[in-house]
């Protein structure tokens, strides 16, 4: 097998009779995302790019795309061929290998299996367009396939690539779409305009490119934040003249920083090949046929964004993350009372009202805690369905309630799960444990006290 895959490299069959094999291949691949809103959107954003620009193509390919390359001659064997010869060389790619073998054994197994792989010049990191892909000023209208009102913002930012150690649009991203006061997502959701909203840029091929870094914003829109569109934009706006007019803090790179040292260090395992895999009028887009319009946002819009004469006063940068862990002691680990418990969990209190049980990780040996607290509920949860949706309803508006300080917690992978299993109210933290028990008291102490506003029912 390792043989098989290093030869692909070094000297493919590339046998004409398997062309229409794989023809249909990639047209049952592309059938698969024909209802794919996300895949769509990315299409609608190829089709409307800058006509002679490498994003104005369709990315995918499909039978009739291929077939109707034949139609014209173009014999798809060679410009296979042609692909190969030209970008499959030394320069252009890289090899990762994980194996449970020395790194002697594995380097004896690449240089047997790859060094036969043709060099070639190596890859220079150069922006190569500095034309616009996308005309400024336009509105497209997408019908989705499901049912849901979402707002995508793109933003064509310049290479990237040597920044990596800046990592600026993680700086941005971490700013746009944060949910903590003052946040856009804070205002919006406290306007019930929004549901969710992300921002970034993602890791494909398309978004991450020597022709440019693709910022996007998606809002999941409610029924009432589709009326109010523009006004979601502006918000948008302002928040991003806020940052233009705040020199980059120090301190909010340091906890990016500190956050992901921490993600490192701790990394759970995962899938071997993931993780070397990560080192107006109505118009119809071709290939998805997709139905979409294109609007022209007014010049006074365009005017007010790009410079707000005012900013709303709710808006400012989030607060420090209390939630960052800094203690990663192990207490009492190696204790020979622990070690005789550590194999079955063992109860440490056992009153009327209360039991307590636990039991030490004596096997990854981390500075993680998982804990559950079983709530029992007097007159129980699913004695009829009033009791049931009040229940789960209460569970969701307390979710709502907490989501700031959970969205800040769940930063630092400190995680919360609150839900109802059986006639039980389960809470379950998980993370770091030095700041766990913060986040639990913070929790408790809403929750005593939590009283559903009127206004979140209507979300």
């Amino acid at each position: 097998m390792k043989t098989r895959f290093s030869r692909f490299f070094i000297s493919p069959l590339f046998k004409g009779e398997a062309m229409d094999r794989e023809v249909l291949s990639v047209d049952s691949e592309f059938n698969q995302v024909l209802q794919s809103d996300a895949c769509r959107l990315e299409q609608l954003q190829c089709h409307t790019s800058a006509s002679g620009h490498s994003f104005n193509r369709f990315f995918w390919g499909n039978k009739k795309s291929l077939v109707d390359d034949i139609e014209k001659g173009i014999n798809l064997r060679e410009q296979i061929l042609k692909l190969y010869n030209e970008n499959y060389h030394g320069g252009l790619m890289k090899l990762v290998v994980i194996g449970g073998e020395s790194l002697d054994i594995l380097e004896d197994w690449v240089l047997e299996l790859f060094s036969h792989v043709k060099e070639g010049p190596q890859l220079k990191v150069v922006a190569l367009y500095n034309a616009p892909i996308w005309q400024s000023g336009k509105l497209y209208k997408l019908e989705a396939v499901e049912e849901v009102h979402s707002l995508n913002l793109t933003w064509a930012l310049s290479c990237l690539n040597n920044e990596y150690l800046k990592k600026p649009q993680d700086y941005l991203s971490h700013l746009l779409q944060h949910e903590g006061k003052g946040s856009v997502y804070f205002i919006l959701k406290s306007k019930g305009w929004i549901t969710s909203l992300s921002a970034g840029v993602a890791g494909d091929g398309m978004s991450r490119s020597r022709v440019a870094y693709i910022f996007s914003m998606c809002i999941h829109l409610t029924d009432s934040g589709l009326e109010k569109v523009y006004d979601v934009i502006g918000i948008v706006y302002q928040y991003i003249k806020l940052l233009q007019q705040t020199s980059p803090q120090n301190w909010i790179f340091k906890e990016l920083q500190e956050i992901g040292n921490l993600m490192f260090k701790f990394a759970e395992e995962q899938p071997q090949d993931d993780y070397a895999a990560e080192l107006a009028d109505i118009q119809y887009e071709p290939w998805f046929g997709s139905r979409f319009n294109e609007e022209i946002i007014p010049d006074s819009l365009l005017k007010v964004w790009g410079d707000p004469p005012e900013i709303n006063l709710s808006l400012h940068l989030p607060s420090k993350n209390v939630f960052i862990p800094n203690d990663f002691f192990i207490r009492n680990a190696d204790s020979s009372q622990n070690q005789a418990r550590s194999h079955h969990p063992f109860c440490l209190i056992d009153e009327p009202l209360i039991k307590l049980w636990y039991k030490l990780d004596d096997t990854f040996k981390v500075s993680r805690a998982s804990t559950y607290f079983l709530v029992t509920l007097k007159g129980g949860v699913y004695n009829d369905i009033r009791s049931y949706l009040l229940a789960d309803l209460f569970a969701v508006l307390l979710r709502d309630e907490l989501n700031e300080m959970l969205y800040q917690a769940g930063i630092t992978e400190l995680g919360t799960t609150l839900a109802f299993t059986g006639d039980s109210l389960l809470l379950q933290l998980y993370g770091f444990n030095d700041k766990l028990i913060v986040l639990l008291s913070k929790i408790l102490t809403i929750a005593k006290s939590f009283i559903p506003s009127a206004d979140r029912f209507k979300v």
